[in-house]
């Protein structure tokens, strides 16, 4: 035993065992190496001890060639079971090596075991009789060792002992093996199972080493001549599947090509009817199936299909075989989209885990398998349901496994992929984190050469771009990226998959573009996509897909600079791909989509009809396309909303913008919040009520565009990459209806979004240069808002900044961008703008020139270019005023008419075109020499009667072939005034200059022109501002109510007169009135309408007082949501007002009041009316209980006296009551009594108001006599209706003084005076329900932050003792009860009030002018907000109550026309302030006489002022007028 003992192999097979032997000394194993001990080592010794052997296993393989697989006829040949001879041939065909005589495949050896070796080679020895070969008696021995190591094996329970005993196998196999010869049957089984025992051994530890070893084993073994012809199958099976199991750990293709050598040798040399066939058509169909999946050859695939087909023919049962089969079923899908495949495959699935579940023995992968093509089905249906079952499935796979199996890593990322999927679907965060987690858990258990890391690493990466396109996080695409990037890194030029790692890393590069706006992130995107398209096969079914990819991420590259080489190579690659595709392939509407924005994209560009017909038209075949349940139905539904947008802007028909409308709000409706394309899709809907809006000039649509954006920016975190979009869109709304409501709120809140909007964009970013110039234009537009024309108000830094913003956006933009004209025309703008404000001629040229390139930039046709244009003309215009070069006039003419004529049919823009060219020919008809005027067309006259042209408006200016300067100007103005759509402002304006210029020569048209323009007036105060709004434009009219009664007085007309007079005046409050009319006639005929227009204008009057109407209103979504509320309600209330007018006999319903209506404010008193316009005043005077109207012009009374009086009023009264501690203004008498100068001013005023006003008046009704009356109660009463600067002054003090200015008398000893702030005021009022009273009063002493009133408490004490007397009922609130809150509430509950406290006329805002009480100022804007159904009479004792804003002289905007308004027919006020000792005076001759009229039933509130006024001027002394003046009735 010494050399054997010595021989480090035999130490290491025997040492081994003896020890294991020691340790299981009773089992089975342990007796069998005892025994083999004790009887046989000293003859394998003795052996040992002589032998030189050769290590076995240095027989070289016979060498494989490489084989593509069988061809079709083989094929066909297994499916009908043909003979061997016929497969070999097909073999010999596809270049397999096959052995060509039978005696390869017999056994060389002895065929009954007498000879165990050769006897010539070697000592030989008698064994059993027989002689033997000693070196084989030895290797038979060791063989006999090593297989009964591999039966130990097989019974082994325990992990370790199988390690054990496959080592102790190996060992003593190998050592046999080199003592066997190659030519006997012993060496066959010894390599067979060294073989397979190497296999075992792998698989126990999944070392790659091992399996080599085997591999070299069946190599050898499938060389042997010895091997019999009917085993050889079964070998090169073995070889082949110990080389696909190599191939699925290493991706070594070659061991593939092996495989597929070996199984179809296996398979040629295998008999039809050989039991065994079946195992060789599947190990072949797998093989093939494993090389399509490897190298992506569809004809590898379809051989696989048959083959698998085949194998499960033979053995229906047979759990691999349906394995097998179902896996290529899911690539045939995959590959073909064939549905049934799929369902197929599930079928075979799911009886392979029920029939596994019956015998309790489900794996992993059957489970893994069924969630794979649960998933395909779901990305192909896109079935939540079906997606939840991909989601168990593979859990249940997950759940089977241990982290250290082999296949985990596959099992759990594709776990993690179908979570992803489920947050795709659901946009549940929650998935896309599982996702996320579960995949990076992938990737960190997976081994470094799993040849499955690629996939792993790509499916992470679409994790966390799926996470990205919801919260566009740059650090989020940039993770995706980065892993994108490993994938491709880590396959294989040749890899099936490489294309698809490439394609994601080409969409991903597309996302980082979006959000940085880095042009490499937009190349790399591209230059990758051709890669990917580039390494496809053409039969791919995917491929259409993406070649339509790369023509989307060339349109956005067009989009970007403008270049006619990617528009048109995008859109040959969607229609290469539109031709490629199928129309049953659910990605067919996908293919279409992307044609049709390329197309849509060119039309953009260059404004070719064609292009957005087809585009239009290929949108709308993908949405048929579409199946209704199909989720990406919405997103085809926002594209084909959008195309007819476009189309709409192209030719003008409103079926369009309907059609797109409906469609984006289809879209909107149907899509989630929580969906990443919701705001998307609410930006594309807020962009079309824009456009809609442009059109319409209806102030709904742009409030649904703000309301659109504003929800849209809610969707959106505040990291989404494309913010910056949403506040852009968002700023352009606000301004837009800024520029129809001209509210400051809007401006500054368009500048806030743009603002935002340039911060979260990128330097780079390809949507920066829009964003600068949203900026630019909204500041332009602030500027312009303070801008007067005179003083220039506006903030210059405004102008400068936004020309530094569009010069900024220009060089961002290529030269053939698609905004560069938008951005050159609005920096002409800005560019003149400046020239107006500096007169300086060089910014004059820089906006024409600017202008130019902005015209030669946009093409005809576009849809923008009439503005372009006009700005061209604009700019023409200014450099004729500025050099009166009368070519340039031309030039802006010419330019006025292109704009007219390329503006989409009804834009509202033509009405202001047309307003402008009517400036410029009425510009050059005035700088002619003989200013030659003609005949007015008949075709103008009608349009003047009937207010409208009855054609369009570019139709009606073709249509006038007459070629004079002044017919040309009135021709635009008559268009421009009766155009059906276009801003108020500029309708207005064109109508009042189409007056002006027919004044002169034709009364009778000019008086139809200023009807024209006060019908429009309703239009240009729109109820629908808020009354700040409405009043900051009133000024802007210009009072053109009298000046168009001017010339209808003139023209005698006074009925007209009227009626004009009535409808400039007191426009807000007749607005509120309006709203508060009573229905009772179409109540009666019409009680539904007449309830809906009621419960409106309730409706209108309850959100209105939620608004905050002095100017100050909070910028939050809030307050414009009730904004908003505010002017659809005013739209409903306007419609519905429309329709009742349109019933027979309500024509006329809520219009403006006729004449015949008017007569009725003279029921109980005479009206006199007076009209101040420029150097007339005329007097209209209905008297009482008449129906007809007086006329007397009051020549000596002029506007310039007017003005002179109110400047210098405020220097001889004292300052406004009510002001703050500070100003030391009291109430009381602490002011000095005016000075002699002072005095004879005001006393100068007083009497040229009797001799120019009141006395002509006085004799005109007939009222003046030589002998004043002596009873004041039998002095008739007059109701002075005022305009202009005649509002603020003392008519009923008019009066002569003093003798040395002519002859003594006074308006207060011949009559009774009221004021109204309009006719309509009074023809709601009723005197008989003054009767029904309670009294609240308010006496403020000690007011905070005010000085104070010492005798208002004593007004009030006066007061209650005067009604106690008379039975009337007082309540009253003092110092601290009196809040703002408490005293509106008392207010309500009473039909008289009394405020003896602090007051003033705001004279910078209006509304905000109030009465000061314990907690606050009650301010008009509060009391505008009420209606007080008791209301009967109010005396507001305070002061200024009655005094107005000289800026709004037409509109009394004073706390008692508020008061009036709002409730409370009869109003006591004062027009200035008031000493405190004369208050209570007052008040208890007015309350005494009122009482006494009240018991009477003849209660006169004026007659009851006149009587304390009386007394109080001769308490004070007459000339005391800044005493008893104040004081005035107004109303009833």
């Amino acid at each position: 035993m010494s050399k054997l003992a010595d021989n480090p192999e035999f130490q290491a097979i025997s040492g081994t065992i003896v020890e294991q032997a020691a340790s299981n000394s009773d089992t089975k194993n342990g007796n069998r190496v005892q025994e083999m001990r004790t009887e046989e080592m000293d003859s394998i010794e003795l052996k040992y001890e002589r032998m030189g052997h050769a290590e076995f296993g240095d027989h070289e393989g016979r060498e494989a060639s490489s084989a593509e697989g069988l061809n079709e006829t083989e094929y066909l040949a297994i499916e009908r079971e043909e003979e061997p001879s016929q497969l070999a041939e097909v073999a010999e065909d596809s270049g397999a090596t096959l052995p060509s005589e039978e005696s390869d495949f017999e056994d060389v050896g002895s065929q009954d075991g007498s000879e165990v070796g050769p006897l010539d080679k070697g000592p030989l020895l008698v064994y059993n009789g027989k002689t033997v070969n000693l070196e084989t008696f030895a290797a038979r021995k060791l063989l006999k060792l090593g297989l009964a190591c591999l039966d130990d094996y097989e019974d082994a329970e325990e992990e370790e002992d199988e390690i054990l005993f496959l080592h102790n196998a190996i060992r003593a196999l190998t050592s046999a093996g080199a003592k066997l010869t190659t030519g006997g049957r012993d060496i066959v089984q010894c390599l067979a199972k060294l073989g397979h025992a190497w296999r075992r051994l792998f698989s126990a530890t999944n070392k790659v080493e091992y399996l080599e070893h085997a591999i070299s084993k069946y190599r050898s073994l499938c060389a042997l001549p010895s091997v019999k012809r009917q085993d050889y199958p079964g070998h090169l099976r073995a070889l082949g599947n110990a080389l696909i199991a190599h191939f699925e750990l290493s991706n070594e293709p070659d061991k593939l090509d092996d495989a597929l050598v070996a199984f179809s040798h296996a398979l040629e040399i295998v008999p039809v009817n050989n039991g065994s066939r079946h195992e060789h058509l599947s190990n072949l169909g797998r093989a093939l199936w494993l090389k399509f999946e490897h190298v992506g050859h569809s004809a590898d695939l379809e051989k696989a299909l048959v083959l698998n087909r085949a194998a499960l023919g033979l053995l229906p049962t047979k759990q691999a075989y349906l394995t097998n089969l179902a896996v290529a079923l899911q690539s045939s899908f995959e590959l073909w989209g064939r549905l049934p495949d799929l369902h197929e495959a599930i079928t075979y699935q799911k009886q392979i885990i029920d029939v596994a579940s019956q015998e309790d023995e489900v794996q992993a992968y059957q489970f893994s398998n069924l969630g794979n093509s649960y998933q395909l089905l779901y990305n192909s249906q896109g079935d939540l349901e079906t997606l939840l079952l991909a989601i168990n499935a593979h859990q249940q796979a997950v759940s089977l496994m241990t982290t250290s199996d082999s296949d985990y890593s596959v099992y759990l990322h594709n776990l993690g992929s179908a979570y992803q999927s489920h947050f795709d679907k659901t946009y549940d965060i929650k998935s896309i984190h599982k996702a996320i987690e579960i995949l990076e858990q992938t990737v960190t258990l997976a081994s470094e050469n799993d040849m499955n890391m690629a996939m792993y690493v790509n499916t992470w990466g679409l994790s966390y771009m799926s996470l990205f396109q919801v919260f566009h996080q740059s650090a989020t695409i940039q993770k995706a990226l980065s892993l994108f990037q490993q994938a491709v890194a880590l396959t294989s030029e040749d890899h099936i998959d490489l294309p698809t790692w490439l394609v994601n890393l080409s969409t991903a590069y597309m996302h980082a573009y979006e959000s940085t706006g880095q042009l490499d992130d937009l190349n790399n995107c591209i230059v990758n996509m051709s890669k990917a398209i580039t390494l496809m096969s053409d039969d791919l079914s995917n491929k259409s897909l993406y070649l339509s990819k790369l023509g989307s991420f060339l349109t956005r590259k067009f989009e970007r600079f403008g270049n006619v080489s990617d528009i048109q190579e995008a859109i040959s690659h969607c229609e290469s791909a539109v031709r490629m595709g199928d129309e049953s392939e659910s990605s067919w509407p996908v293919l279409l989509e992307r044609l049709a924005t390329a197309l849509i994209a060119r039309y953009d560009a260059f404004e070719q009809s064609h292009d957005l017909q087809k585009g239009l038209k290929t949108y709308a075949k993908a949405l048929d396309a579409v199946p209704d349940d199909d989720p990406e139905r919405t997103a085809h539904l926002s594209n084909l909303g959008g195309a007819y947008c476009r189309q709409f802007q192209a030719f003008g028909d409103m079926k369009d913008m309907q059609t797109s409308l409906s469609l984006l709000k289809e879209a909107t409706a149907s899509t989630p919040d929580e969906h990443s394309s919701k705001p998307y899709y609410l930006i594309q809907l807020g962009l079309a009520y824009s456009v809609c809006y442009e059109s319409s000039g209806i102030i709904e649509d742009i409030d649904n565009s703000i309301s659109c954006h504003q929800q849209a920016l809610s969707l959106v975190p505040n990291e989404h990459t494309n913010r910056g979009m949403h506040f852009n869109n968002l700023g352009n709304s606000y301004l837009h209806r800024f520029e129809r409501l001209w509210n400051v709120d809007d401006i500054e809140l368009s500048i806030q979004a743009h603002k935002e909007a340039v911060a979260c964009t990128p330097e780079h970013h390809a949507n920066r240069a829009l964003h600068l110039y949203g900026l630019g234009n909204a500041l332009y537009s602030r500027y312009y808002y303070h801008y007067d024309g005179i003083t220039h108000g506006g903030a210059i830094e405004d102008l400068h900044t936004a020309i530094e913003l569009l010069q900024e956006a220009l060089t961002l933009t290529p030269p053939k961008g698609s905004n560069t004209g938008m951005y050159q025309g609005t920096l002409g703008c800005i560019f003149q703008t400046l020239f107006e404000t500096s007169d300086n001629i060089h910014d004059l040229e820089n906006a024409i020139q600017a202008n130019q390139e902005a015209v030669e930039h946009t093409d005809k046709g576009n849809p923008r270019r009439h503005l372009q244009v006009c700005y061209l003309a604009l700019s023409y215009h200014s450099k004729y005023e500025k050099l009166k070069q009368l070519s340039s006039l031309h030039a802006a003419i010419n330019c006025y008419n292109e704009a007219i004529q390329s503006a989409p049919n009804g834009h509202p823009s033509i009405s202001f075109y047309l307003m402008k060219l009517g400036y410029a020919w009425e510009t050059v008809w005035q700088s002619s020499p003989n200013n030659v005027t003609s005949e007015v067309p008949s075709s103008m006259v009608k349009a003047l009667k009937s207010m409208q042209l009855g054609e369009d408006v570019k139709h009606w200016m073709q249509s006038q072939q007459e070629d004079m300067p002044y017919l040309h100007a009135l021709q635009a103005y008559c268009a421009g005034a009766f155009a059906t759509v276009g801003k108020p402002s500029h309708k207005y304006g064109a109508a009042y200059r189409l007056a002006n210029m027919l004044k002169p020569y034709n009364k009778s048209l000019s008086l139809l022109a200023y009807k024209s323009v006060l019908h429009i007036l309703p239009e240009h105060i729109w109820l629908g501002q808020s009354v700040t709004e409405r009043l900051k434009q009133i000024p802007d009219l210009d009072q053109i109510q009298t000046e168009a009664a001017t010339a209808a007085i003139n023209a005698g007309e006074f009925g007209s007169a009227l009626e004009w007079l009535e409808q400039g005046r007191a426009i807000v409050w007749s607005q509120k009135l309006q709203l508060q009319t009573s229905l009772d006639n179409l109540q009666a005929a019409h009680p539904e309408l007449a309830s809906k227009l009621s419960k409106v204008a309730k409706e209108i009057e309850v959100v209105s007082s939620l608004l905050d109407f002095d100017g100050t209103a909070s910028r939050n979504n809030r307050m414009d949501n009730k904004g908003q509320q505010y002017r659809k309600l005013v739209a409903e209330w306007e419609s519905l007002l429309q329709g009742a007018r349109a019933l027979p006999g309500f024509e006329s319903l809520l219009q403006p009041k006729s004449v015949n209506d008017l007569f009725g404010a003279a029921r109980n008193t005479d009206v006199v009316f007076i009209s101040l316009h420029k150097g007339e005043c005329h007097a209209l005077v209905i008297r009482k209980a008449s129906h007809s109207i007086g006329h007397l012009h009051l020549d000596k009374l002029t506007e310039s006296k007017a003005t002179a009086w109110c400047t210098v009023l405020p220097q001889f009264i004292p300052k406004a009551r009510g002001s703050t501690q500070n100003q030391n203004i009291e109430r009381h008498a602490k002011f000095k009594r005016v000075v002699v100068k002072r005095h004879d001013a005001f006393e100068e005023m007083l009497t040229a108001l009797w001799f120019d006003l009141a006395k002509p008046i006085l004799e005109y009704l007939g009222y003046y006599t030589a002998t004043k009356p002596v009873e004041s109660s039998t002095l008739p009463h007059i109701t002075w209706c005022t305009t202009g600067l005649l509002a603020f002054l003392p008519l009923h003090a008019a009066g002569c003084y003093d003798a040395s200015l002519g002859p003594r008398g006074k308006l207060h000893d011949y009559a009774v005076s009221s004021y109204t702030p309009s006719l309509s005021a009074l023809l709601r009022l009723h005197p008989e329900d003054s009767r029904l009273c309670s009294i609240f009063a308010v006496s403020q002493t000690n007011t905070p932050g005010q000085i104070p009133l010492p005798n208002a408490g004593m007004e009030v004490d006066e007061l209650i003792a005067i009604s106690s007397r008379y039975g009337v009922d007082v309540q009253r609130l003092d110092g601290e009860e009196a809040t703002v809150e408490s005293v509106l509430d008392t207010i309500s509950k009473h039909g008289w009030i009394h405020l003896a406290c602090h007051a003033i006329q705001d004279t910078t805002n209006p509304l905000q002018s109030g009465f000061y009480l314990q907690d606050g100022k009650l301010t008009l804007s509060n009391i505008m907000k009420q209606q007080f159904k008791h209301g009967r009479i109010a005396f507001l004792s305070a002061c200024q109550t009655g005094s107005g804003d000289q800026n709004l002289p037409e509109e009394a905007m004073h706390l008692a026309a508020g008061v009036q308004v709002s409730g409370f027919p009869t109003v006591f006020a004062t027009m200035w302030s008031i000493k405190d000792a004369d208050a209570p005076v007052v008040t208890s001759v007015v309350y005494k006489a009122m009482m006494e009229g009240m018991k009477d039933a003849e209660m006169k509130p004026a007659y009851a002022l006149h009587q304390a006024v009386s007394q109080l001027q001769a308490k004070r002394g007459e000339k005391d007028f800044l005493s008893w003046a104040p004081f005035i009735h107004v109303g009833i």
